[in-house]
């Protein structure tokens, strides 16, 4: 039944079959064993030698095949814009780039006479006279700023008090603080003085100095620190009352 060789794969067939049932090959021609394409010596040539159908079968096929490659290039290249073109939205939009900043700021100074400066800087939205949305202007939102009214006490007395007073023996006063609220209140005990005319307060670089006479004694008392005075008195006893302002 079988009595031909496949001079290509080595595969049996019938004597009556014209081509190899296993790899195609035309075996009514003479090849040369030596060299072989993929359809033979003359690969361009053996495909008229097929049967009938079997080129359009292999054009089909390779159509197919690039189709489906050119499909899969496309995807693969619409994949990669979306990629590139997510990538340069995220560099280009910064993070919170929908958040609005907006504010003030407000900083106490002393100025070059010792009285307090405040001032007032805005920035975005504020700067332009209010926030967004109720368009208020922004001290209305804030409110009045209280200022910090510091009073100069008296740090003077006449030549004759003065000399007066330095003959006089002197005391370190007891005193005594507490805080009420913003405000530190300093007690100081000075018993006999007649009046702030006889009270002499001096601000010094670290600190605040404080003299208190009467007619038989003198008292003295430091305070370690400089915060400013916002009110002062005398008061029934014989104390001296100061109200200060804590302050960086």
């Amino acid at each position: 039944m079988f009595g031909k060789k496949c001079m290509r794969c080595g595969e049996k067939t019938s004597k009556e079959s014209n081509f190899c049932q296993n790899c195609g090959l035309d075996l009514s021609r003479n090849y040369n064993p030596r060299d072989y394409g993929m359809l033979g010596k003359d690969d361009f040539g053996s495909l008229k030698q097929f049967p009938p159908g079997f080129g359009s079968l292999l054009g089909n096929i390779s159509n197919e095949i690039m189709k489906n490659m050119n499909s899969i290039m496309r995807e693969a290249n619409n994949g990669n814009s979306k990629r590139i073109k997510s990538a340069d939205n995220i560099k280009k939009e910064p993070a919170f780039q929908n958040i609005k900043q907006s504010g003030i700021s407000i900083s106490i100074t002393a100025s070059s006479n010792g009285e307090p400066r405040i001032n007032v800087r805005r920035f975005g939205d504020a700067a332009r006279g209010g926030f967004e949305g109720d368009g208020r202007n922004v001290i209305e939102e804030i409110g009045e700023i209280e200022e910090i009214k510091e009073v100069i006490p008296n740090n003077r007395i006449s030549a004759e008090k003065a000399r007066k007073f330095s003959k006089l023996p002197r005391e370190e006063a007891k005193s005594s603080v507490r805080r009420l609220g913003e405000k530190i209140i300093y007690e100081i005990e000075v018993p006999g003085v007649k009046s702030l005319g006889d009270v002499v307060i001096n601000r010094l670089e670290n600190g605040i100095e404080i003299k208190a006479f009467t007619d038989g004694k003198s008292y003295f008392k430091n305070l370690p620190f400089n915060y400013p005075i916002t009110n002062y008195r005398l008061v029934r006893g014989g104390k001296l009352v100061l109200e200060l302002i804590e302050a960086d």
